[in-house]
């Protein structure tokens, strides 16, 4: 598939500036995806990032669920002969026809962005790893499915390849997360570190942080180690779609070396260490 077999250039340069910017790990991956799906994963990635970035860039919760019930309804409106105007939507609906993809997951991850414009705190790992399921397994459970996995295949391989994709990039993530009011650590694990979700909104300082940190580092292992258990499951085709699980054992190196301010410093990872790291993968068939 081309690229301009499937957008005008101008809607083209939206999506792919969308994904880049939101999704970087799964636009790069996606480069590397094979050429008649290449545009479809693209557009699931800048579909995520348009989403993703509604909690961001709207503090008032009600407008944020304004936008987000536009978007369900864009995807949710069927009839090719209309179009929402948004090349991003647009786009996404017609890889979902395109792939027959459940609609449901598409929803699901839109509904998931509720807890961040509303800043519910997450209770414990069970809570996280339903919000984890609706946001970053899905977006692997679509990207499996587009590839031409099995249904069963891509939910059993999705969940575990979610949460260790999703909680490596929530640590990598947590300055920005904590500078906009919002901590997605479980509540169980801050209160067996002697914290409260109040604690770490008001700083605390790293070494209070840092068993917290780690146990979250080990959760990440085992659920890594599930998802490698599995890759069996598929053949080199499809492991395309599980490519940014390549930049977690990097994300987690960096989390453990460092002596930065887990809340306060951003962590640095070279743009040339997560290149080589999805490419090593692509090259390899494993992650």
């Amino acid at each position: 598939m081309s690229e301009t077999a499937t957008f005008e250039p101008t809607h083209a340069e939206v999506v792919r500036a969308s994904a880049r910017a939101w999704e970087l790990d799964r636009y790069l991956a996606a480069l590397l995806s094979p050429r008649d799906v290449r545009w479809d994963l693209i557009t699931l990635a800048a579909f995520a990032g348009e989403i993703e970035r509604i909690p961001v860039i709207v503090r008032e919760p009600m407008m944020g669920e304004i936008r987000l019930q536009w978007w369900r309804e864009a995807l949710e409106n069927t009839d090719p002969s209309t179009l929402s105007g948004h090349p991003v939507a647009d786009a996404a609906r017609s890889v979902v026809a395109r792939h027959r993809l459940p609609l449901g997951l598409l929803i699901g991850f839109i509904d998931a962005q509720s807890v961040l414009l509303h800043e519910e705190p997450i209770m414990d790992d069970q809570a996280l790893a339903a919000h984890l399921a609706k946001t970053e397994g899905a977006l692997f459970e679509l990207a499996l499915r587009i590839l031409g996995s099995r249904s069963e295949t891509a939910h059993a391989l999705a969940m575990p390849a979610g949460r260790a994709y999703g909680i490596a990039r929530l640590l990598v993530e947590l300055p920005a997360l904590w500078a906009q009011g919002r901590v997605l650590i479980p509540e169980t694990r801050l209160a067996a570190a002697g914290l409260s979700l109040a604690d770490v909104q008001a700083g605390v300082p790293r070494e209070r942080l840092e068993p917290v940190i780690e146990g979250l580092i080990d959760q990440v292992r085992r659920d890594l180690d599930e998802a490698r258990q599995r890759q069996g499951q598929l053949d080199r085709v499809q492991h395309a779609a599980l490519l940014p699980l390549a930049v977690v054992e990097p994300y987690l190196r960096a989390l453990r070396r460092t002596t930065r301010d887990p809340l306060r410093e951003p962590l640095q990872l070279a743009p040339i260490r997560r290149v080589w790291a999805l490419w090593w993968s692509h090259v390899s068939g494993r992650f």
